[in-house]
């Protein structure tokens, strides 16, 4: 199955659009995920490995424990700061 990804901040930036693609049997932990979204883009590896990569599964913060279904809603965003 193809999952459609919402990326946001820099990432979406480096990436150059607001959402990514993976073929990716689900349903499939959220560390399974990263692990192909790493070998398909390698800004998300970067991202990854320095530690600045964030998963939202509908829109609650997972853990690479939590698990992706059919229809959910992932989104990829760096950690952010205020001030």
């Amino acid at each position: 199955m193809t999952l459609s990804i919402l990326v946001f901040a820099s990432l979406r930036e480096q990436l150059g659009r607001g959402q990514i693609s993976l073929a990716i049997d689900l349903p499939c932990d959220v560390a399974t995920l990263k692990q192909g979204l790493a070998k398909q883009y390698p800004v998300i590896a970067t991202a990854e490995r320095n530690g600045a990569l964030l998963v939202a599964v509908n829109q609650q913060m997972a853990g690479d424990e939590a698990m992706v279904a059919v229809g959910d809603e992932v989104a990829l965003f760096p950690p952010v700061t205020g001030g």
